[in-house]
């Protein structure tokens, strides 16, 4: 399953895919547990405990990419972006929240479930402010139509590559349906040649270098090596 941010709040992104909405373990962790060492763990902690508790429709684990600032390790200098892929927990609103905030005994429990539940209500409503756009192509296709904000990203993108909406729009149905993005030009074969180069071709399958087969065709070998380098063996 692929998940999209849907909505921000603060530093609260709420995620939607599969016909449901979903936050991130570490935001729940982070909410639960304010002043806890590794607050996500916490919460994998209690998911591991109480797994039969958990259907498919409660939670799930994807590799997700994430982005971190990293000190540059050659000399002291500004921070360098890396990225890295890792296995990320998702639970769904209201369900899995509810029951990982239900089991987790903690004081704020409630409070962060309420929280949650107006997060989703604002979303459901439209009043969702919404994330930041990703200014690539292969996430603006994941997003369905119907998406809310999906126009404004894909006007983000049009600004960040210097096009027209409409460009995006025809690349993104192109990505969509499998076509290249860009036209692939066939070489140019002059018409008195395009019987030929078949036969060219044909021969150079059969172990034959470019020099015998322009002699025996009667073509220039310059032509020939042309040919076979636009149309290279298997």
């Amino acid at each position: 399953m692929h998940l999209i941010p849907v909505g921000q709040l603060g530093d609260i992104v709420l995620y939607s895919g599969g016909g449901r909405e979903w936050i991130d373990a570490d935001t729940i962790g982070r909410l639960l547990y304010p002043g806890a060492k590794d607050p996500a763990k916490r919460v994998r902690n209690i998911h591991s405990r109480n797994k039969k508790h958990f259907s498919a429709a409660d939670t799930m684990l994807l590799k997700v990419n994430t982005t971190h600032l990293v000190p540059h390790s050659e000399a002291p200098g500004p921070l360098k972006e890396v990225s890295q892929k890792r296995e990320v927990r998702f639970f769904s609103l209201p369900r899995g929240v509810a029951k990982i905030c239900n089991l987790s005994r903690s004081g704020p429990s409630t409070k962060v479930l309420d929280g949650l539940f107006d997060l989703q209500e604002a979303f459901l409503k439209g009043s969702l402010p919404q994330p930041a756009p990703d200014p690539s192509l292969a996430a603006l296709a994941q997003i369905p139509k119907w998406a809310p904000g999906k126009g404004r990203m894909r006007q983000e993108l049009a600004r960040h590559e210097g096009v027209t909406d409409m460009t995006i729009r025809r690349r993104e149905n192109k990505l969509l349906s499998g076509e290249p993005l860009q036209k692939v030009k066939e070489s140019y074969v002059h018409k008195k040649h395009r019987d030929l180069q078949p036969q060219a071709l044909e021969l150079r399958e059969h172990g034959l270098r470019g020099l015998e087969i322009g002699l025996r065709l009667g073509v220039p070998y310059q032509t020939v090596y042309r040919w076979l380098k636009k149309s290279p063996l298997p």
